[in-house]
Formats: C-alpha cells, structure tokens, sequence
C-alpha cells in the first residue's frame, strides 16, 4: 500500500495572492459595481476619509486593498 503526501507548504505556494491592485484590478475584483469615477472620487478626499490606509502609491500608479476597502466601505456606509 502506498501513500502519497503533499507538502503543504509547496501546496500554499501556489494560491498565494496579492491583495493590493490597481483602481482598473479594483473595479474587476468588484465586477464593475464600483465605477472608476466613484473609487477616483473616494481616493481624491482619502486623508479625510480614513481610506488612506488602504491606499499606497508605487511610482504613479496607486494600489487599493481590496480587503481594506471592502471593511472601510461597510464601516462608513451603514
């Protein structure tokens, strides 16, 4: 009898993800529900809003969190 074992590390490996995307990956990852003029209108006023934390800048592009929006979103929004 024979058994075979994964390793669970090499199995991790390759579901690894990169939670921070673009604004165009943002409006994907929500299937267009979020319009590029609404996400643009909440990062213009994000040192107000308390979404700066879930913002970062590399070069010029700007990278959202996903998982960060999504709770700021249902905290400011009830």
């Amino acid at each position: 009898m024979t058994t075979t074992t994964e390793c669970p590390t090499i199995s991790n490996e390759n579901q690894l993800t990169f939670d921070w995307v673009t604004i165009e990956g943002f409006i994907n990852f929500t299937n267009n529900q979020i319009s590029e003029s609404q996400i643009r209108w909440c990062l213009r006023s994000r040192a107000h809003n308390g979404l700066d934390k879930h913002v970062k800048t590399f070069g010029r592009k700007i990278y959202v969190h996903k998982q960060g929006f999504l709770g700021w979103f249902e905290e400011n929004n009830k």
